[in-house]
C-alpha cells in the first residue's frame, strides 16, 4: 500500500487530467509545464550558409512574426568575408561554453551582412544560454523571417516564449520545428507534456510515441515511451518502465525526474525525494530536480549543505525564469519546514 501525504506541508494542488493509480497522488506540478531539456547547439547547422529544408515548409506566415524575409543591403565581398569570420569565431566560442564572449562577434557579423539568418540564429543561441530571453527572442525571430526553415530557430524560440508564459505561441513554434526536423526530441516530448496538460491524451500519446522513434537506444526514448504510456493512462506501466529507464541510463538527470514524478504521485514520497536530488546532483541547473525534492520531503535542520547546493544553483547566472521561480519555491519549502522565517 503507497504511503499517504498526510501532514505533508508542501503539497501542491492536484491539477486537471492527472491520471491515478487508485491512490492519493501528488499530480502534475508547475515543474511539468516547462521545457526540461536543454537545447542542444548544433554547431555545424550555425555554420551552415544556407537551408536545404522542402522549399513548402518555407512559408512566413509565423507566430509573432510579420510576413515577408528581410533583404541584405548590397555588400562588398570583403565585408561578407569578415562577416562570416565574425559568425564562426561567434559559434567557436558558444560551442567552448563562452556565449557571452560570443555576443559581441555575432552583434558585428549581422552588422556587416544583417541579411545572414544563421548569424541572428547564433545570437539568439548566445542571449539564450546567457539568460537574456527577451533579447534572444529578437535575434530568432529575425532569424526567421530571413529563414522560416530553420527548425532549431521555431524550437529555441518556442522554448523562450514557453519560459515567458506565452503557452499557445509556444506550441505553434514547437510543431513548426518537428514539422520541419522530427527528430527534434525535446520539442516533441514538450509538445506531449503541454497536450497532457490539456486532457488531450491522444495526442499526448502520439507526441511521444514520435520523440520515442526520434530517440531510439537513448534516455530521452525511455523517458519519452514512459510518458506515452501515462498519457494513454496507463500509469502502473510507466512507473515500471521508468525504473528501468532510470537504471538503464544512471547519468540522465531526466530520468531520474521522471521516475521521481512517477514515484511522488505514487504516494512512494522517500523514493520519488531521492530520484529528484539524483537529478538535481547531475543537472543542478534545472530548478525541477529541487522543486521536486522540496515536495516529497521535509527538511531538517541536518539538511544544511543540501540547501547551501541550492543556493549556489540559484546564484546561477543561466537559470530562466521558470526555473529560477521553482528554486525560489524550493528554498522557500526548505526553510518553511526547518521554521526558519527570519530575513536573509
Amino acid at each position: 500500500m503507497a504511503k499517504s501525504r498526510k501532514g505533508h506541508r508542501g503539497r501542491v494542488p492536484l491539477a486537471a487530467g492527472s491520471p491515478r493509480l487508485g491512490v492519493t497522488r501528488r499530480t502534475a506540478s508547475p515543474a511539468d509545464l516547462i521545457p526540461r531539456a536543454k537545447p542542444a547547439i548544433d554547431l555545424e547547422s550555425f555554420l551552415a550558409k544556407a537551408s536545404n529544408a522542402n522549399p513548402k515548409f518555407r512559408d512566413p506566415a509565423i507566430p509573432g512574426i510579420s510576413a515577408g524575409a528581410a533583404t541584405s543591403p548590397e555588400i562588398s565581398s570583403a565585408q561578407a568575408r569578415k562577416a562570416e569570420r565574425c559568425a564562426r569565431d561567434g559559434a567557436r566560442l558558444i560551442s567552448e561554453g563562452h556565449p557571452a564572449e560570443a555576443i559581441p562577434l555575432l552583434q558585428r557579423s549581422i552588422e556587416l551582412n544583417p541579411g545572414a539568418a544563421m548569424s541572428h540564429h547564433g545570437l539568439g543561441v548566445a542571449q539564450m544560454t546567457t539568460g537574456r530571453l527577451e533579447r534572444a527572442l529578437e535575434a530568432f525571430t529575425a532569424a526567421l523571417r530571413l529563414d522560416p526553415s530553420l527548425a532549431t530557430a521555431h524550437h529555441f524560440r518556442a522554448v523562450i516564449l514557453d519560459n515567458l508564459g506565452q503557452t499557445a505561441n509556444a506550441v505553434e513554434g514547437y510543431k513548426a520545428a518537428v514539422v520541419l526536423k522530427p527528430d527534434i526530441v525535446v520539442a516533441q516530448i514538450r509538445l506531449g507534456e503541454i497536450y497532457l496538460g490539456r486532457r488531450l491524451r491522444a495526442e499526448s500519446a502520439a507526441a511521444f510515441r514520435a520523440a520515442a522513434a526520434a530517440a531510439k537506444g537513448t534516455a530521452w526514448a525511455r523517458i519519452a515511451e514512459a510518458r506515452a504510456l501515462e498519457a494513454s493512462g496507463a500509469v502502473d506501466d510507466a512507473l515500471v518502465a521508468m525504473r528501468a529507464g532510470a537504471e538503464a541510463h544512471p547519468q540522465s538527470a531526466e530520468a531520474h525526474s521522471l521516475l521521481g514524478k512517477l514515484l511522488g504521485e505514487a504516494g512512494l514520497l522517500a523514493e520519488a525525494a531521492a530520484h529528484y536530488e539524483r537529478a538535481a546532483e547531475l543537472s543542478p541547473d534545472k530548478s525541477f530536480g529541487w522543486f521536486g525534492l522540496a515536495t516529497n520531503r521535509k527538511f531538517t535542520a541536518d539538511d544544511g549543505p543540501l540547501i547551501a547546493r541550492m543556493n549556489a544553483a540559484l546564484a546561477r547566472s543561466n537559470l530562466t525564469p521558470s526555473y529560477r521561480l521553482l528554486l525560489h519555491f524550493a528554498l522557500g519549502k526548505a526553510h518553511d519546514d526547518m521554521g526558519n522565517y527570519s530575513s536573509p
